[in-house]
Protein backbone atom coordinates (compact mmCIF):
# COMPACT_ATOMS: atom_id res chain seq x y z
CA UNK A 1 0.00 0.00 0.00
CA UNK A 2 2.77 2.43 0.95
CA UNK A 3 4.85 1.71 -2.14
CA UNK A 4 1.71 2.09 -4.24
CA UNK A 5 1.06 5.50 -2.70
CA UNK A 6 4.59 6.65 -3.54
CA UNK A 7 4.11 5.46 -7.12
CA UNK A 8 0.79 7.31 -7.27
CA UNK A 9 2.51 10.43 -5.98
CA UNK A 10 5.17 10.24 -8.68
CA UNK A 11 2.51 9.59 -11.33
CA UNK A 12 0.62 12.62 -10.02
CA UNK A 13 3.74 14.70 -10.50
CA UNK A 14 3.97 13.44 -14.09
CA UNK A 15 0.43 14.60 -14.80
CA UNK A 16 0.99 18.00 -13.33
CA UNK A 17 4.36 18.49 -15.00
CA UNK A 18 2.80 17.42 -18.29
CA UNK A 19 -0.20 19.73 -18.01
CA UNK A 20 29.33 -5.57 -10.91
CA UNK A 21 31.21 -7.24 -8.61
CA UNK A 22 31.63 -8.13 -4.92
CA UNK A 23 34.20 -5.37 -4.36
CA UNK A 24 31.39 -2.89 -4.74
CA UNK A 25 29.88 -4.11 -1.48
CA UNK A 26 31.19 -3.98 2.11
CA UNK A 27 34.75 -4.91 1.24
CA UNK A 28 35.24 -1.62 -0.60
CA UNK A 29 35.51 0.53 2.53
CA UNK A 30 36.81 4.10 2.32
CA UNK A 31 37.18 4.63 6.07
CA UNK A 32 40.80 5.63 6.60
CA UNK A 33 42.84 4.17 9.45
CA UNK A 34 41.47 3.39 12.92
CA UNK A 35 37.68 3.64 12.85
CA UNK A 36 37.75 5.60 16.11
CA UNK A 37 39.45 8.50 14.29
CA UNK A 38 37.95 9.35 10.89
CA UNK A 39 39.97 12.46 10.03
CA UNK A 40 39.66 16.13 9.14
CA UNK A 41 37.27 17.65 6.59
CA UNK A 42 35.59 14.31 5.82
CA UNK A 43 32.31 13.57 4.13
CA UNK A 44 30.18 10.50 3.57
CA UNK A 45 31.43 8.37 0.68
CA UNK A 46 29.61 5.11 1.32
CA UNK A 47 26.66 3.64 3.20
CA UNK A 48 26.48 -0.11 3.82
CA UNK A 49 23.36 -1.64 5.33
CA UNK A 50 23.01 -4.95 7.15
CA UNK A 51 19.86 -6.68 8.35
CA UNK A 52 19.54 -6.08 12.09
CA UNK A 53 17.97 -9.49 12.78
CA UNK A 54 20.48 -11.66 10.91
CA UNK A 55 23.49 -9.41 10.36
CA UNK A 56 23.38 -10.29 6.66
CA UNK A 57 24.75 -7.61 4.35
CA UNK A 58 21.88 -6.26 2.23
CA UNK A 59 23.67 -3.73 0.05
CA UNK A 60 25.42 -0.42 -0.25
CA UNK A 61 25.43 2.99 -1.89
CA UNK A 62 28.87 4.37 -2.70
CA UNK A 63 30.42 7.36 -4.42
CA UNK A 64 33.85 7.56 -6.01
CA UNK A 65 35.28 10.96 -5.03
CA UNK A 66 38.41 12.29 -6.76
CA UNK A 67 41.27 14.45 -5.47
CA UNK A 68 39.35 17.58 -6.48
CA UNK A 69 36.58 16.48 -4.08
CA UNK A 70 34.26 15.85 -7.02
CA UNK A 71 32.02 12.82 -7.38
CA UNK A 72 32.99 10.74 -10.41
CA UNK A 73 30.64 7.81 -9.99
CA UNK A 74 27.76 6.56 -7.82
CA UNK A 75 26.84 2.87 -7.50
CA UNK A 76 24.14 1.06 -5.56
CA UNK A 77 24.78 -2.62 -4.97
CA UNK A 78 22.32 -5.34 -3.93
CA UNK A 79 24.38 -7.85 -1.96
CA UNK A 80 21.64 -10.49 -1.91
CA UNK A 81 21.26 -10.46 -5.68
CA UNK A 82 25.00 -9.74 -6.19
CA UNK A 83 24.12 -7.05 -8.71
CA UNK A 84 24.31 -3.34 -9.31
CA UNK A 85 20.91 -1.70 -8.98
CA UNK A 86 22.03 1.83 -9.83
CA UNK A 87 25.05 3.29 -11.60
CA UNK A 88 25.83 6.85 -12.62
CA UNK A 89 28.96 8.26 -14.24
CA UNK A 90 29.17 11.96 -13.37
CA UNK A 91 30.76 14.55 -15.68
CA UNK A 92 31.32 18.27 -15.29
CA UNK A 93 31.22 21.29 -17.59
CA UNK A 94 31.61 24.74 -16.01
CA UNK A 95 28.57 25.10 -13.71
CA UNK A 96 26.80 21.95 -14.94
CA UNK A 97 27.04 18.49 -13.37
CA UNK A 98 25.77 15.86 -15.79
CA UNK A 99 24.19 12.87 -14.08
CA UNK A 100 23.53 11.21 -17.44
CA UNK A 101 22.73 12.37 -20.97
CA UNK A 102 19.28 13.61 -19.97
CA UNK A 103 19.69 14.96 -16.43
CA UNK A 104 21.95 17.47 -14.73
CA UNK A 105 22.48 19.71 -11.73
CA UNK A 106 23.37 23.39 -12.07
CA UNK A 107 25.90 24.64 -9.55
CA UNK A 108 26.13 28.08 -7.96
CA UNK A 109 29.85 28.71 -8.49
CA UNK A 110 29.98 31.30 -5.70
CA UNK A 111 29.12 28.88 -2.90
CA UNK A 112 29.25 25.50 -4.71
CA UNK A 113 25.65 24.71 -3.79
CA UNK A 114 23.19 22.99 -6.14
CA UNK A 115 20.72 25.57 -7.43
CA UNK A 116 18.77 23.59 -10.05
CA UNK A 117 17.98 20.05 -11.13
CA UNK A 118 16.91 19.25 -14.67
CA UNK A 119 15.50 15.76 -14.48
CA UNK A 120 13.14 13.07 -15.66
CA UNK A 121 10.06 12.39 -13.59
CA UNK A 122 10.90 8.71 -13.97
CA UNK A 123 14.71 8.49 -14.29
CA UNK A 124 14.39 4.93 -15.62
CA UNK A 125 12.29 6.11 -18.58
CA UNK A 126 13.96 8.55 -20.98
CA UNK A 127 10.54 9.33 -22.50
CA UNK A 128 9.02 10.43 -19.19
CA UNK A 129 8.28 14.17 -18.79
CA UNK A 130 11.21 16.42 -18.00
CA UNK A 131 11.12 19.01 -15.25
CA UNK A 132 13.22 21.71 -13.63
CA UNK A 133 13.49 22.11 -9.87
CA UNK A 134 14.87 25.37 -8.50
CA UNK A 135 16.48 25.30 -5.04
CA UNK A 136 16.38 28.29 -2.67
CA UNK A 137 18.55 28.82 0.41
CA UNK A 138 18.27 31.23 3.31
CA UNK A 139 20.95 33.65 4.49
CA UNK A 140 22.36 31.00 6.84
CA UNK A 141 22.89 28.54 3.98
CA UNK A 142 20.02 26.11 4.66
CA UNK A 143 17.83 24.78 1.84
CA UNK A 144 14.35 26.25 2.43
CA UNK A 145 12.37 25.35 -0.68
CA UNK A 146 12.21 23.65 -4.07
CA UNK A 147 9.95 24.79 -6.89
CA UNK A 148 9.15 22.32 -9.67
CA UNK A 149 8.26 23.65 -13.12
CA UNK A 150 8.03 22.52 -16.74
CA UNK A 151 10.68 24.83 -18.14
CA UNK A 152 12.73 27.88 -17.11
CA UNK A 153 10.48 30.86 -16.54
CA UNK A 154 7.32 28.77 -16.25
CA UNK A 155 4.98 29.00 -13.28
CA UNK A 156 5.92 26.54 -10.48
CA UNK A 157 3.48 23.66 -10.19
CA UNK A 158 4.83 21.99 -7.05
CA UNK A 159 6.43 23.63 -4.02
CA UNK A 160 8.41 21.85 -1.33
CA UNK A 161 8.98 23.97 1.77
CA UNK A 162 11.41 23.17 4.59
CA UNK A 163 11.00 24.55 8.11
CA UNK A 164 13.84 24.62 10.64
CA UNK A 165 13.78 24.68 14.41
CA UNK A 166 17.09 26.07 15.46
CA UNK A 167 19.57 24.41 13.12
CA UNK A 168 17.52 21.27 12.46
CA UNK A 169 15.09 20.57 9.63
CA UNK A 170 11.88 19.65 11.45
CA UNK A 171 9.12 19.99 8.82
CA UNK A 172 8.68 19.34 5.11
CA UNK A 173 5.54 20.34 3.20
CA UNK A 174 4.89 19.21 -0.40
CA UNK A 175 2.14 21.33 -1.98
CA UNK A 176 0.44 20.93 -5.34
CA UNK A 177 0.18 24.56 -6.47
CA UNK A 178 -2.47 23.72 -9.06
CA UNK A 179 -4.94 22.34 -6.53
CA UNK A 180 -3.54 24.24 -3.57
CA UNK A 181 -3.51 21.03 -1.54
CA UNK A 182 -0.75 19.59 0.61
CA UNK A 183 -0.12 16.10 -0.78
CA UNK A 184 2.74 15.06 1.48
CA UNK A 185 4.37 16.34 4.62
CA UNK A 186 6.98 15.12 7.08
CA UNK A 187 7.96 15.74 10.68
CA UNK A 188 11.45 15.10 12.00
CA UNK A 189 12.83 14.72 15.52
CA UNK A 190 16.48 14.82 16.61
CA UNK A 191 18.76 13.80 19.47
CA UNK A 192 19.72 17.09 21.16
CA UNK A 193 22.89 15.61 22.68
CA UNK A 194 24.27 14.09 19.46
CA UNK A 195 25.80 16.62 17.05
CA UNK A 196 27.76 14.70 14.41
CA UNK A 197 30.14 16.12 11.85
CA UNK A 198 28.91 16.20 8.25
CA UNK A 199 26.08 13.70 8.71
CA UNK A 200 23.04 12.90 6.52
CA UNK A 201 20.87 15.26 4.53
CA UNK A 202 17.26 14.60 5.52
CA UNK A 203 14.96 15.60 2.63
CA UNK A 204 11.94 13.28 2.98
CA UNK A 205 10.38 14.43 -0.31
CA UNK A 206 13.21 13.12 -2.47
CA UNK A 207 11.26 10.41 -4.32
CA UNK A 208 12.94 10.36 -7.75
CA UNK A 209 16.66 11.10 -7.24
CA UNK A 210 17.63 9.95 -3.72
CA UNK A 211 20.89 8.30 -4.80
CA UNK A 212 22.53 11.68 -5.40
CA UNK A 213 21.48 13.56 -2.28
CA UNK A 214 24.23 12.55 0.16
CA UNK A 215 27.06 13.27 -2.26
CA UNK A 216 26.38 16.84 -3.43
CA UNK A 217 26.12 20.22 -1.71
CA UNK A 218 22.57 21.17 -0.74
CA UNK A 219 23.58 23.68 1.89
CA UNK A 220 24.06 23.18 5.59
CA UNK A 221 22.98 19.94 7.21
CA UNK A 222 20.93 19.65 10.37
CA UNK A 223 23.10 20.12 13.43
CA UNK A 224 21.84 17.11 15.38
CA UNK A 225 21.42 13.41 14.66
CA UNK A 226 18.06 12.34 13.27
CA UNK A 227 15.85 10.39 15.72
CA UNK A 228 12.54 9.97 13.90
CA UNK A 229 10.95 10.67 10.51
CA UNK A 230 7.22 10.53 9.90
CA UNK A 231 6.26 10.96 6.25
CA UNK A 232 2.51 11.38 5.69
CA UNK A 233 0.43 11.18 2.51
CA UNK A 234 -2.85 13.04 1.95
CA UNK A 235 -5.82 12.84 -0.39
CA UNK A 236 -8.00 15.98 -0.45
CA UNK A 237 -6.61 17.00 2.90
CA UNK A 238 -7.22 13.64 4.56
CA UNK A 239 -4.25 11.58 5.75
CA UNK A 240 -4.30 8.22 3.96
CA UNK A 241 -1.01 6.62 4.98
CA UNK A 242 2.36 7.28 6.56
CA UNK A 243 5.91 5.96 6.76
CA UNK A 244 7.53 6.10 10.20
CA UNK A 245 11.22 5.40 10.79
CA UNK A 246 13.30 5.58 13.98
CA UNK A 247 17.06 5.91 14.36
CA UNK A 248 18.85 4.62 17.45
CA UNK A 249 22.07 3.11 18.85
CA UNK A 250 24.34 5.70 17.29
CA UNK A 251 28.01 4.72 17.39
CA UNK A 252 30.36 7.65 17.05
CA UNK A 253 34.04 8.07 16.25
CA UNK A 254 36.24 9.94 18.72
CA UNK A 255 36.23 12.91 16.35
CA UNK A 256 32.42 12.88 16.24
CA UNK A 257 31.52 11.23 12.95
CA UNK A 258 28.72 8.66 12.84
CA UNK A 259 30.15 5.17 12.33
CA UNK A 260 26.80 3.36 12.31
CA UNK A 261 23.16 3.67 13.33
CA UNK A 262 20.15 1.35 13.44
CA UNK A 263 17.14 2.39 11.35
CA UNK A 264 13.91 0.64 12.38
CA UNK A 265 10.36 0.86 11.10
CA UNK A 266 9.47 1.70 7.52
CA UNK A 267 11.64 2.39 4.50
CA UNK A 268 12.03 6.07 3.69
CA UNK A 269 12.21 7.03 -0.02
CA UNK A 270 14.99 9.54 0.65
CA UNK A 271 17.16 7.34 2.89
CA UNK A 272 19.39 4.91 0.96
CA UNK A 273 18.79 1.98 3.30
CA UNK A 274 15.79 -0.17 4.25
CA UNK A 275 13.99 -0.12 7.57
CA UNK A 276 15.28 -2.81 9.90
CA UNK A 277 18.91 -2.28 8.98
CA UNK A 278 22.14 -1.12 10.57
CA UNK A 279 23.66 1.60 8.38
CA UNK A 280 27.45 1.79 8.40
CA UNK A 281 29.23 4.86 7.11
CA UNK A 282 32.56 5.30 5.36
CA UNK A 283 34.15 8.68 4.68
CA UNK A 284 36.42 10.44 2.21
CA UNK A 285 38.69 13.02 3.81
CA UNK A 286 40.38 15.94 2.10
Amino acid sequence: MKKKLINILILSAVIFLSACEKELSTENSTLIGNELIVGKNCRIAKLVYNDTATGINLGSLAATINILDRVDQINAFDSLAVALTFAADITYSNDTIYLNVDEYFVLDLVNNRIKRLHGLTDPTDILSPQFDADYSYNANGYLIQKNYLLSPGAFPLINVAYTYTGNNLTKMTYTNLVSGEVEVDADMQYYPTISPQNYLYIFPDEFTHPEYVQFFNFGKKSANAIKKIKLSFYNSGVAVDSLVSNFASYRMSRDNYVLDVIMSGDDQPAIPAPGGSKIKFSYKCK
